[in-house]
């Protein structure tokens, strides 16, 4: 609750939308709630694929929609009318993006996971591991701090000239204390060919 309470704080500070978090977190409510009557930890993998997995709740659910009855009053007191697989895609994007925010990551186990419609699907690249993701933004900040070192150093040595359209040993990975570096620019390369166009190139995200 304490986690739940500051990620509230901090979406409320970003002005994000109310009726969006109210939205989320009603999504997390009806998870919980369903894995507590269930008898699963909505924390573990189990009660995850229990309700968003291939043969999930959700899933479930949008089987019982894809046939309905012809008119409501044949559906007896109680029954369930099912969920539009928009509806269900919209419920498990929600839940995704609050499970992180209470320390479980979910990410791994999208690759095994049957998408909903509206999902895109053609050309899909799959989501980053916790291992590439961390890897992903230890190399930015590597890049970062190193591109950032040395600009500062060289407008307190250079504070009339402009930007420098080339840099080196701009360090990107480290493996056993030992570093790897590229270079930025071109030592006489153009203003389109320079730093600014590389160190865009060099800051896309890449996989590995």
């Amino acid at each position: 609750m304490q986690k739940l309470k500051r990620w509230v704080d901090q979406e409320k500070k970003n002005e994000t939308n109310a009726w969006s978090l109210v939205v989320k977190l009603s999504a997390l409510k009806t998870y919980i709630a369903f894995c507590d009557i269930k008898k699963f930890d909505p924390f573990s993998q189990a009660g995850y694929l229990y309700y968003a997995g291939n043969s999930g709740e959700l899933r479930r659910l949008v089987d019982i929609a894809s046939e309905p009855k012809k008119y409501q009053f044949q559906y007896h007191n109680g029954e369930e009318f099912g969920l539009l697989e928009s509806s269900a895609l919209q419920k498990k994007m929600n839940l995704d993006s609050m499970l992180p925010v209470l320390d479980f990551d979910v990410s791994d186990m999208q690759a095994t996971l049957k998408s909903f419609t509206g999902e895109i699907t053609d050309f899909a690249t799959l989501p980053y591991t916790s291992s590439e993701w961390y890897a992903l933004v230890r190399r930015t900040q590597l890049l970062f701090f190193s591109l950032v070192t040395q600009l500062i150093a060289f407008k307190e040595e250079n504070p009339e000239s402009p930007p420098p359209q080339y840099l080196e040993n701009i360090v990107v990975e480290r493996i056993d204390n030992r570093d790897i570096t590229i270079t930025l620019g071109r030592k006489n390369g153009s203003a389109s060919e320079g730093l600014v166009t590389c160190s865009n190139r060099f800051t896309q995200p890449v996989k590995g």
